[in-house]
């Protein structure tokens, strides 16, 4: 039978039978023109115009469908869609190709008549299960990709290279499922599928290098033809099989940029970007601020840290590529990886959430105006005159006065000083004080003063740049830090409290580390005792909690003020004994100690940890991080690109207890 009048049939029978029509043999003298693109053939309850009908089922849970049997008819009525899908693409390249190779044809036909068999053993496991084909709505995601190809290159790319080598892993990772769940016939069909589809996938790549560009890697020619809603996300499945595809003849740079590959393929994307120095353009209050370079390149570093922020479906906007090697490390960690890019053109065409920058400032405002033609729905609340107000250190001292009074907290210290008279007046006592910008950032613009001491004119000048730029200073009393703490909020139509984190910072307010995990471990018995009011007030951390999200909503909702919000905290030693100053700062933003928050959620209940940032001396061993039940027991994993970062490495350090 001639191939061409095979293909006909197949893509535009009206029926499954005719779908399904068997061919011992073929002949491929009359190719004939080329066939013009239309919607395949189907049965009317089939058809992919049909836009009323029945709704579309999502694919059932994993513990549905083992317990299940109408749930397991579900999930292969989905591959059976694929099947049907997969059958009148190939017939349609067959119509649409007359002119290639042989050799190519006649490997596309025996694919084409494989998947028949997929179709057939799918449809007899189904209506043994209980569901018959067409009962729930098809979809038509393969069509849209796949049919309006230019060539035969965009085929063996699209259908071989990106929907069946992701069914190498969709195949094997249901075929265990299924064995696991007690139903063996079903996979002994996905075992057969799996068995096919590495033939598939390994003539796709026979082809797709033979019409590739001489000097061309097989990635960078696979990357550039594929264009949303299709991308290599789209060519791996839930557990990504690099033996197999090796086996297949994948070369290792492929398998290693699929395997590390991630995009969003379900709702539109957040884009994530590190501005550390958001402070200092907050400060500033004028635009086109340009930080200095050594800023520019701590934040360089640190914007890697937020890829454990980031969700999975996001995007990670960085100045350059992150290192295969330490997006590899984190991988082998078990730590979803979002999308990373370093253009925003690589984002144009697509749609997105929003933006969501470490802290909200002037530029991150104009990057959101750049955004918001591709945004859907509400992006996330952007740069407002209030938000300045509630990053001013000054907004604490005035809240301090709010909080209840208790013996246990700090009196409402602290005053605000708008030049060198004031800051005078308010040295009159024998402490020793701390002066800090209005605009103050993590240790950075501030200064410790002794009784009596005399500013120097460099101190003067400082003084007198910070009145003229930020308007004043605060000037608080100098105490033993026994304890820092922070107090962490997402800040919506309420502030939902997130947890309590214990960090540590060098003399001048540096922050060094943080714990991960459960904040009072390891803390003097003194202190632990102090915090649960001697065993009489267990609960007053939790309460003074609320009382921080109470003041929170009332003073920074109305401000226009949204997202993640730290509030710096730290126990004392008085004359009287130790207190706890409950509102030192409010950082209306991500900080380490959120970061910190969320590394808990991958530390193994048996181990502690703690994040570290450190200066950039001799280039960082590779780090190794062993595992327990997909949790982080032991070992050492970066939170920044050991390979690229120059000033600032961070990483958390993991050890079992006891």
């Amino acid at each position: 039978m001639e191939l061409r009048a095979f293909a006909e049939r197949v893509l535009w029978g009206e029926s499954l039978d005719e779908k399904l029509w068997e061919v011992e043999a073929f002949s491929d003298v009359d190719p004939g023109p080329v066939q013009a693109l239309r919607l395949p053939g189907r049965p009317p309850a089939l058809r992919l115009d049909l836009r009323e009908g029945r709704a579309r089922q999502p694919l059932p849970g994993q513990d549905l469908f083992v317990k299940d049997e109408r749930a397991r008819g579900l999930l292969l009525h989905s591959f059976a869609n694929h099947e049907l899908l997969a059958m009148e693409l190939m017939a349609l390249a067959l119509l649409r190709f007359p002119d290639a190779p042989p050799a190519f044809r006649r490997g596309l036909a025996q694919t084409l008549q494989e998947e028949q068999l997929h179709f057939r053993l799918y449809l007899g496991r189904m209506q043994k299960l209980g569901v018959q084909f067409g009962e729930v709505a098809v979809n038509d995601f393969f069509w849209r990709c796949v049919a309006d190809m230019a060539a035969p290159v965009d085929f063996v790319r699209r259908m071989s290279l990106v929907f069946e080598q992701a069914n190498l892993d969709f195949a094997r990772h249901y075929r265990d499922r299924f064995a696991e769940a007690g139903d063996p016939e079903t996979a002994a069909i996905l075992h057969k599928v799996l068995e096919d589809e590495e033939g598939h996938v390994r003539l796709g790549l026979h082809w797709f290098r033979a019409w590739k560009p001489p000097g061309r890697s097989d990635w960078d020619f696979f990357v550039e033809g594929l264009e949303e809603p299709l991308g290599p996300s789209r060519a791996k499945g839930p557990i990504f099989q690099a033996d197999l595809r090796k086996k297949l003849g994948f070369d290792e740079e492929f398998i290693e940029k699929l395997s590390l590959w991630a995009r969003s393929r379900g709702r539109p994307p957040l884009v994530w970007t590190m501005n550390a120095s958001a402070e200092s353009q907050v400060a500033r209050d004028a635009p086109g601020y340009t930080p200095p370079r050594q800023i520019q390149e701590l934040e360089e570093d640190l914007g890697g840290q937020l890829l454990f922020l980031a969700a999975r479906e996001d995007v990670v906007l960085l100045p350059q590529a992150p290192s295969l090697a330490w997006l590899r490390s984190l991988r082998d960690a078990n730590v979803p990886l979002p999308e990373t890019i370093s253009s925003l053109s690589e984002l144009e065409g697509r749609k997105l959430a929003g933006l969501s920058p470490w802290g909200q400032s002037p530029d991150m405002a104009r990057l959101q105006e750049r955004l918001a033609p591709a945004c859907v729905g509400t992006p996330p609340a952007a740069w407002g005159r209030g938000w300045r107000e509630a990053y001013g250190k000054d907004l604490s001292v005035e809240l301090r006065r709010r909080l209840p009074p208790e013996d246990w907290l700090a009196p409402p210290w602290g005053q605000v000083c708008r030049d060198l008279a004031e800051l005078a007046a308010c040295r009159t006592g024998a402490e020793e004080v701390f002066v800090k910008a209005r605009f103050k950032s993590s240790g950075r613009d501030a200064l410790r003063l002794l009784p009596g001491q005399v500013l120097t004119e460099g101190q003067q000048r400082w003084l007198e740049r910070l009145f003229r730029e930020q308007g004043a200073v605060i000037v608080e009393p100098w105490c033993r830090r026994r304890l820092d703490l922070s107090f962490h909020y997402d800040l919506g139509e309420r502030a939902a409290f997130q947890g309590i984190c214990r960090f540590f910072t060098s003399e001048d307010g540096r922050f060094l580390g943080a714990t991960v995990g459960p904040w009072q471990e390891g803390i003097d018995p003194d202190l632990r005792r102090f915090l649960h009011g001697e065993g009489k007030d267990p609960r007053r951390m939790r309460r003074i909690a609320e009382e921080l999200g109470k003041l929170l909503e009332e003073v920074l909702l109305p401000r226009g003020v949204r997202g993640p919000v730290g509030v710096d905290a730290f126990v004392y030693e008085a004359p009287d004994g130790l207190r706890l100053q409950p509102l030192l700062e409010i950082n209306p933003r991500w900080t380490m100690g959120r970061l910190a928050l969320r590394l808990g959620s991958r530390v193994h209940p048996g181990s502690h940890a703690r994040l570290e940032l450190e200066m950039v001396k001799d280039q960082p061993p590779p780090p190794q991080m062993l595992l327990r039940d997909g949790l982080w027991e032991q070992g050492v994993i970066y939170t920044t690109d050991y390979e690229k970062c120059r000033r600032i490495l961070g990483k958390v350090r993991v050890e079992r207890r006891g």
